[in-house]
């Protein structure tokens, strides 16, 4: 997954975390959380308006950054448990793939993912 760290011996204060072995490769990440996406946006609540990606699983992204992959775009489902909404979570993550792996898609399948 790895050859090293990145760094040399000659400058071994820079280039941390560029060793890696996967690059050129790319990864899909998809949640669920019980918590409501309010709780990630709204000023005083429990996530301090940090978004799934660049709060609770910052630490993730970068161990997938160490060995060279790039994150595709992240798809989270909100409020699973108290608010669930089944069909609607399936055409978000249906559009979502769609524009992923296929780019014909129109743009208004993309803004479907959105607008749920």
């Amino acid at each position: 997954m790895y050859k090293s760290d990145g760094r040399s011996a000659e400058n071994p204060a820079i280039n941390y975390g560029t060793g890696g072995l996967l690059i050129g490769k790319n990864y899909l990440l998809t949640t669920s959380w019980n918590a409501p996406k309010e709780a990630f946006t709204t000023p005083g609540e429990f996530f301090d308006q940090k978004s799934v990606d660049d709060g609770p699983l910052f630490g993730f992204h970068r161990m997938n950054a160490f060995t060279g992959m790039k994150p595709m775009p992240s798809l989270h489902f909100h409020d699973v448990e108290k608010n669930a909404d089944v069909e609607k979570d399936l055409k978000r993550y249906r559009a979502h793939l769609s524009v992923l792996f296929f780019p014909e898609v129109t743009a208004e399948t993309e803004s479907q993912i959105h607008s749920f």
